[in-house]
Order: structure tokens, then sequence, then C-alpha cells
């Protein structure tokens, strides 16, 4: 993806891949997940295990509740408009909450990214 084109390329998508490099580390939620919301585009997200401290979980599909890919292609395939709707309100709210303000508050940068601060606490 050419430099600045990231979101216009995500929101073009309904679901985005969003695996951080490290799985089941606490706290360790980076900017992925993020990028996702702010497009539009509803994370498919596996990673840190406590993610649901950070982005309410109606905001993103867990990874971890499928047993498979194919389970969760069934699952995406199978998913009604209504559904999707939900997802990027839910995405939509949380970012124009107060609960969102963690990204200024709580964060360390790290690599033009974040880092949720607390990591392996």
């Amino acid at each position: 993806i050419p430099p600045g084109q990231k979101r216009a390329t995500v929101a073009k998508y309904t679901f985005s891949i969003c695996y951080e490099n490290v799985a089941h580390l606490r706290g360790y939620v980076t900017e992925k997940i993020l990028d996702c919301l702010v497009a539009g585009s509803i994370p498919i997200y596996w990673g840190a295990e406590n993610v649901g401290e950070w982005i309410p979980p109606e905001c993103f599909i867990d990874r971890r509740l499928f047993d498979s890919h194919e389970s969760l292609f069934a699952y995406l395939a199978s998913m009604p408009a209504i559904e999707t709707a939900q997802y990027r309100r839910a995405a939509a709210k949380f970012l124009a909450s107060d609960a969102a303000s963690f990204v200024n508050d709580q964060v360390i940068a790290v690599d033009g990214g974040f880092l949720a601060s607390g990591v392996n606490q």
C-alpha cells in the first residue's frame, strides 16, 4: 500500500484481517485494529488476549472464537448486512466516545503506531 493510502485502501473492504505480530500478549494492541475501525472496515482480530479492555468486543470479530479458517469464512460469508452495519455503528460510537481517549492518554508510540501501556500486566 503506498504511503498515505492505507485508510483509503482498507475502507474498500467490509472485513480486514487484523492479526498482531505477537498473539496472546496482554496489552499488546497496535494500530492495526484502529486503522480498520477508522476506515470503516470490520477487523477480524487476533492478538492481545485482553483486547476487549481497550476496544469493545462489539466492534470487531474475535478470531479466537473460531476453530478454523473455514468456520470463520462460513460466518463471514453468511453475515447479513444488518450485522455488518451493527459492527460499523459500534465502531463509530466507540471512536466518538471518551473510551477511545486511551489513544492519547495511555499509549506509547511504536514505529508510527501504538502499543497500549501495561504490557504483561
